[in-house]
Protein backbone atom coordinates (compact mmCIF):
# COMPACT_ATOMS: atom_id res chain seq x y z
CA UNK A 1 0.00 0.00 0.00
CA UNK A 2 1.30 3.44 -0.90
CA UNK A 3 2.24 5.61 2.07
CA UNK A 4 2.08 9.34 2.55
CA UNK A 5 5.32 11.15 1.85
CA UNK A 6 6.11 13.53 4.74
CA UNK A 7 7.95 16.09 2.63
CA UNK A 8 5.48 16.33 -0.25
CA UNK A 9 4.85 19.81 -1.65
CA UNK A 10 2.67 20.79 -4.59
CA UNK A 11 2.77 23.97 -6.67
CA UNK A 12 0.35 24.72 -9.50
CA UNK A 13 0.89 27.25 -12.25
CA UNK A 14 -1.54 29.22 -14.40
CA UNK A 15 -1.65 26.47 -17.03
CA UNK A 16 -2.87 24.00 -14.38
CA UNK A 17 -5.79 26.16 -13.22
CA UNK A 18 -9.16 26.42 -14.95
CA UNK A 19 -11.60 27.14 -12.13
CA UNK A 20 -12.03 26.51 -8.40
CA UNK A 21 -13.74 23.12 -8.74
CA UNK A 22 -11.18 21.73 -11.19
CA UNK A 23 -8.28 23.06 -9.14
CA UNK A 24 -9.53 21.65 -5.85
CA UNK A 25 -10.05 18.27 -7.55
CA UNK A 26 -6.53 18.36 -9.01
CA UNK A 27 -5.04 19.28 -5.64
CA UNK A 28 -6.97 16.51 -3.91
CA UNK A 29 -5.67 13.97 -6.41
CA UNK A 30 -2.08 15.24 -6.39
CA UNK A 31 -1.84 15.45 -2.60
CA UNK A 32 -3.49 12.08 -1.92
CA UNK A 33 -0.09 10.59 -1.08
CA UNK A 34 1.12 13.63 0.85
CA UNK A 35 1.20 13.88 4.60
CA UNK A 36 -1.49 15.97 6.27
CA UNK A 37 -0.62 19.64 6.31
CA UNK A 38 1.53 19.52 3.18
CA UNK A 39 2.13 22.76 1.29
CA UNK A 40 -0.23 23.47 -1.60
CA UNK A 41 1.34 26.47 -3.28
CA UNK A 42 0.38 29.05 -5.86
CA UNK A 43 2.16 32.22 -6.95
CA UNK A 44 -0.23 35.06 -6.20
CA UNK A 45 1.42 38.36 -5.36
CA UNK A 46 -1.13 40.55 -7.13
CA UNK A 47 -0.50 42.63 -10.23
CA UNK A 48 1.58 40.95 -12.93
CA UNK A 49 2.17 37.78 -10.88
CA UNK A 50 -1.31 36.36 -10.38
CA UNK A 51 -1.94 32.73 -11.35
CA UNK A 52 -5.66 33.06 -10.59
CA UNK A 53 -6.24 36.13 -12.76
CA UNK A 54 -8.09 34.35 -15.57
CA UNK A 55 -10.03 32.00 -13.30
CA UNK A 56 -11.11 34.59 -10.76
CA UNK A 57 -10.31 38.30 -11.17
CA UNK A 58 -7.19 40.46 -11.24
CA UNK A 59 -5.68 41.34 -7.84
CA UNK A 60 -3.93 44.68 -7.32
CA UNK A 61 -0.14 44.78 -7.15
CA UNK A 62 1.86 45.21 -3.95
CA UNK A 63 3.16 48.58 -5.11
CA UNK A 64 -0.32 49.88 -5.99
CA UNK A 65 -1.68 48.86 -2.58
CA UNK A 66 1.32 50.32 -0.72
CA UNK A 67 0.97 53.63 -2.55
CA UNK A 68 -2.79 53.73 -1.96
CA UNK A 69 -2.25 53.08 1.75
CA UNK A 70 0.30 55.90 1.91
CA UNK A 71 -1.82 58.34 -0.10
CA UNK A 72 -4.95 57.76 1.97
CA UNK A 73 -3.28 57.26 5.33
CA UNK A 74 -5.13 53.96 5.62
CA UNK A 75 -2.49 51.38 6.55
CA UNK A 76 -5.24 48.79 6.92
CA UNK A 77 -5.41 48.51 3.13
CA UNK A 78 -2.29 46.35 3.13
CA UNK A 79 -3.72 43.83 5.59
CA UNK A 80 -6.95 43.82 3.56
CA UNK A 81 -4.85 43.04 0.50
CA UNK A 82 -3.33 40.07 2.34
CA UNK A 83 -6.77 38.87 3.36
CA UNK A 84 -8.06 39.24 -0.21
CA UNK A 85 -5.18 37.12 -1.51
CA UNK A 86 -5.73 34.56 1.27
CA UNK A 87 -9.43 34.19 0.52
CA UNK A 88 -8.68 33.76 -3.17
CA UNK A 89 -6.13 31.01 -2.68
CA UNK A 90 -8.21 29.11 -0.12
CA UNK A 91 -11.24 29.07 -2.40
CA UNK A 92 -9.09 27.20 -4.91
CA UNK A 93 -7.76 24.79 -2.28
CA UNK A 94 -4.29 26.26 -1.69
CA UNK A 95 -2.78 26.95 1.72
CA UNK A 96 0.37 28.82 0.64
CA UNK A 97 1.06 31.78 -1.63
CA UNK A 98 4.55 32.65 -2.80
CA UNK A 99 4.39 36.24 -1.59
CA UNK A 100 5.28 38.86 -0.45
CA UNK A 101 8.17 40.18 -2.51
CA UNK A 102 10.81 41.62 -0.16
CA UNK A 103 13.01 43.11 -2.89
CA UNK A 104 13.62 46.85 -2.80
CA UNK A 105 12.10 48.95 -5.59
CA UNK A 106 15.43 50.34 -6.80
CA UNK A 107 16.04 52.08 -10.18
CA UNK A 108 18.28 49.24 -11.40
CA UNK A 109 15.45 46.70 -11.30
CA UNK A 110 12.50 48.94 -12.16
CA UNK A 111 12.13 47.62 -15.71
CA UNK A 112 12.21 44.01 -14.50
CA UNK A 113 10.34 44.14 -11.18
CA UNK A 114 7.71 46.63 -12.27
CA UNK A 115 5.04 46.95 -9.58
CA UNK A 116 6.00 43.76 -7.72
CA UNK A 117 8.18 45.59 -5.16
CA UNK A 118 6.19 47.50 -2.56
CA UNK A 119 8.72 50.18 -1.58
CA UNK A 120 12.19 51.52 -2.25
CA UNK A 121 13.17 51.63 1.42
CA UNK A 122 13.83 48.59 3.59
CA UNK A 123 11.56 49.94 6.32
CA UNK A 124 8.77 50.45 3.80
CA UNK A 125 9.11 46.87 2.61
CA UNK A 126 8.95 45.60 6.19
CA UNK A 127 5.87 47.67 6.95
CA UNK A 128 4.07 46.33 3.90
CA UNK A 129 5.14 42.72 4.35
CA UNK A 130 4.25 42.60 8.05
CA UNK A 131 0.68 43.72 7.41
CA UNK A 132 0.33 41.53 4.32
CA UNK A 133 1.53 38.44 6.21
CA UNK A 134 -0.89 39.21 9.04
CA UNK A 135 -3.72 39.26 6.50
CA UNK A 136 -2.67 35.88 5.14
CA UNK A 137 -2.30 34.39 8.61
CA UNK A 138 -5.79 35.54 9.59
CA UNK A 139 -7.11 33.01 7.06
CA UNK A 140 -4.60 30.26 7.76
CA UNK A 141 -2.51 30.89 4.65
CA UNK A 142 1.30 30.76 4.72
CA UNK A 143 3.36 33.36 2.88
CA UNK A 144 6.86 33.23 1.44
CA UNK A 145 9.40 36.06 1.47
CA UNK A 146 11.35 36.45 -1.75
CA UNK A 147 13.82 36.77 -3.46
CA UNK A 148 16.62 36.27 -0.93
CA UNK A 149 19.05 38.01 -0.55
CA UNK A 150 17.53 40.65 -2.84
CA UNK A 151 16.98 41.36 -6.53
CA UNK A 152 16.50 45.10 -6.17
CA UNK A 153 19.91 45.82 -7.63
CA UNK A 154 19.51 43.55 -10.65
CA UNK A 155 18.64 44.63 -14.18
CA UNK A 156 18.01 41.19 -15.73
CA UNK A 157 15.03 38.86 -15.44
CA UNK A 158 16.36 35.99 -13.32
CA UNK A 159 13.85 33.61 -14.94
CA UNK A 160 15.79 34.00 -18.19
CA UNK A 161 19.33 35.05 -17.24
CA UNK A 162 21.57 35.21 -14.18
CA UNK A 163 21.69 38.83 -13.01
CA UNK A 164 24.95 40.10 -11.55
CA UNK A 165 23.99 42.31 -8.62
CA UNK A 166 26.73 44.75 -7.64
CA UNK A 167 25.70 45.46 -4.07
CA UNK A 168 28.29 45.68 -1.32
CA UNK A 169 28.08 43.50 1.77
CA UNK A 170 27.12 46.59 3.80
CA UNK A 171 24.35 47.51 1.35
CA UNK A 172 22.97 43.99 1.37
CA UNK A 173 23.10 43.69 5.16
CA UNK A 174 21.61 47.09 6.00
CA UNK A 175 19.09 47.33 3.15
CA UNK A 176 18.30 44.18 1.13
CA UNK A 177 18.58 41.80 4.09
CA UNK A 178 16.90 44.11 6.57
CA UNK A 179 13.39 42.74 5.83
CA UNK A 180 14.58 39.16 6.41
CA UNK A 181 16.22 40.14 9.70
CA UNK A 182 13.16 42.04 10.90
CA UNK A 183 10.59 39.48 9.78
CA UNK A 184 12.43 36.24 10.61
CA UNK A 185 9.77 35.25 13.18
CA UNK A 186 6.89 36.06 10.84
CA UNK A 187 8.08 34.46 7.60
CA UNK A 188 6.90 30.84 7.26
CA UNK A 189 9.43 30.32 4.46
CA UNK A 190 11.87 32.11 2.18
CA UNK A 191 12.56 31.73 -1.55
CA UNK A 192 16.20 32.02 -2.62
CA UNK A 193 16.93 33.93 -5.83
CA UNK A 194 18.88 32.96 -8.94
CA UNK A 195 21.52 35.66 -8.92
CA UNK A 196 25.24 36.29 -8.60
CA UNK A 197 26.85 38.88 -6.34
CA UNK A 198 30.29 39.73 -7.81
CA UNK A 199 31.26 42.20 -5.08
CA UNK A 200 30.90 39.52 -2.41
CA UNK A 201 33.94 37.29 -2.58
CA UNK A 202 33.25 33.61 -2.23
CA UNK A 203 35.78 33.21 0.57
CA UNK A 204 33.42 35.13 2.87
CA UNK A 205 31.04 32.19 2.79
CA UNK A 206 31.68 28.56 3.77
CA UNK A 207 31.76 26.11 0.85
CA UNK A 208 29.86 28.36 -1.59
CA UNK A 209 28.01 26.84 -4.51
CA UNK A 210 28.81 28.75 -7.67
CA UNK A 211 26.37 29.35 -10.50
CA UNK A 212 27.24 28.09 -13.95
CA UNK A 213 29.07 30.84 -15.78
CA UNK A 214 29.79 32.86 -12.63
CA UNK A 215 33.36 33.97 -11.88
CA UNK A 216 35.08 31.61 -9.38
CA UNK A 217 35.27 34.39 -6.78
CA UNK A 218 31.61 35.35 -7.13
CA UNK A 219 29.19 34.37 -4.36
CA UNK A 220 25.66 33.37 -5.29
CA UNK A 221 22.37 33.50 -3.36
CA UNK A 222 22.65 29.92 -2.09
CA UNK A 223 26.09 30.57 -0.60
CA UNK A 224 24.82 33.73 1.09
CA UNK A 225 21.81 31.83 2.48
CA UNK A 226 24.09 29.16 3.95
CA UNK A 227 25.95 31.85 5.85
CA UNK A 228 23.05 34.17 6.70
CA UNK A 229 20.38 31.88 8.11
CA UNK A 230 22.46 30.06 10.74
CA UNK A 231 23.82 33.44 11.83
CA UNK A 232 20.44 35.16 12.08
CA UNK A 233 18.81 32.21 13.83
CA UNK A 234 21.59 32.05 16.39
CA UNK A 235 21.38 35.82 16.87
CA UNK A 236 17.60 35.51 17.42
CA UNK A 237 18.04 32.85 20.08
CA UNK A 238 16.92 29.74 18.18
Amino acid sequence: MAQAHPSCRIILFKRNIADARQTRSLLAESTALCAAGSFRCVDLEGGIVDRLRDALAPTPSAQAVARAAQATGNSGLVREHGELVARAVTVFGFNTTLAPVLDLALPASAAVMGTRAAASSASGVVEFARSFLAGLAAHGVAGCGKHFPGLGGGSLDSHLETPAIHRSYQELWSEDLFPYRELHRELPMVMVSHAAYPTLRAEIFPQPRLLSGSPPSCANASAIAESFFPTILKWAGF
